[in-house]
């Protein structure tokens, strides 16, 4: 077993500054605006039926298809077991869709339209019903709120990312004890000190070059770091196949629907028999692809721009052993193709 040791930086600017004030005019509408709700609900597993909650009873045959039935059993037997009932908001075919009927894309008068007659709405656009827009409303004024707390304070946008990825491991708010040392530098770690996060601002990094046009109070820099501790190749799909409940069972999948895509992959292409030092590499891999996608989903950000990163997956000695084993076709093989020797961070250049 080894000790995952890796970090990741990044630059980003605002949609508006912290001193700046924006109501929901100055925004246009956006499908991340309207997420969905979550209930997290304990149940007996052994009680549930065809009868039960209709609700229920889809989660649980969602939940057996991603965590199966051994696994499935031995929860059984410890008890009830915390299921999430997930209600989606509205995708980017109803937003696109509402905008075309409307001829409206301005968030403002959007929910200005869906506050005073939402039953007109609902009947013009033809995919909601008045109870449904309602609850849209709903989700708009909580994206809202939650954007300005951001704008107001930048650091949130990592904090949120951090937070957001302690939940695909499982681990609860309530369990992540939060330090602060005298440079800045905020750390995050469980309770079990399993696996800790820490990240701390620097607007000194190289990335922040690529935000030369962004007003200066509008951008920010930060250096994101963590430790995974005692990992094999074994525990980290152990790992990843509980990022996958998560991604795919939860709210999250409509927050970060990208997650749970870019975590099947890394399943699929989990290498085993790995050496220690590649696979250091390859989780730490894995963390900035997640990260990638838990940053790039807020709603703050206007542009972001992250570190290049390469993984050399295959040290020269292995790749000799994969060359006898596969000889010169050996990148044809189904286990190596999608993973490749170099891995260039930032998906892109700018979003």
């Amino acid at each position: 077993m080894v000790d995952v040791r890796g970090s990741l930086r990044v630059a980003f600017s605002t949609i508006f500054a912290p001193h700046e004030n924006f109501e929901p005019k100055d925004l246009k509408i956006d499908a991340r605006m309207f997420p969905g709700f979550q209930e997290e609900k304990m149940i007996d597993l052994n009680k549930v039926n065809e009868n039960s909650d209709r609700r229920v009873v889809k989660a649980v045959k969602k939940l057996k298809s991603k965590i199966g039935d051994k696994r499935l059993k031995i929860a059984e037997r410890e008890g009830p077991f915390k299921i999430f009932l997930v209600k989606k908001g509205l995708s980017k075919r109803n937003v696109k869709e509402l905008v075309a009927k409307t001829q409206i894309d301005n968030l403002g008068l959007i929910l200005e339209i869906i506050e005073t007659d939402p039953k007109a709405l609902a009947q013009k656009i033809e995919f909601k019903n008045q109870d449904e827009l309602l609850e849209c409303l709903k989700m708009a004024r909580n994206s809202l709120d939650t954007l300005k707390n951001t704008i107001k304070d930048p650091q949130s946008v990592v904090k949120t990312a951090i937070l957001m990825c302690f939940e695909l491991f499982q681990v609860s708010n309530e369990n992540v004890k939060i330090y602060s040392r005298e440079d800045g530098e905020l750390l995050y770690i469980d309770d079990l000190r399993e696996f800790s996060i820490s990240f701390k601002p620097n607007n000194e990094i190289e990335e922040m070059e690529y935000l030369d046009f962004v007003e200066s109070e509008k951008k920010y820099g930060f250096e994101i770091d963590w430790v995974i501790y005692n990992v094999d190749n074994t525990r980290w799909i152990n790992i990843l196949q509980r990022v996958a409940v998560i991604a795919t069972t939860t709210i999250m999948q409509y927050l970060v629907p990208r997650v749970s895509a870019t975590v099947g992959s890394l399943i699929k292409n989990a290498i085993k028999h790995k050496t220690d030092e590649l696979l250091v590499a390859g989780c730490n891999m894995d963390i900035r692809l997640i990260f990638h996608e838990l940053l790039r989903a807020n709603l703050a950000i206007e542009y972001i721009k992250f570190q290049k990163f390469e993984a050399n997956i295959w040290s020269e000695e292995e790749k000799k052993t994969l060359l006898k084993e596969y000889g010169n076709k050996v990148m044809k093989s189904p286990e190596i193709v999608e993973r490749g020797t170099n891995i260039v961070g930032d998906l892109q250049d700018l979003r």
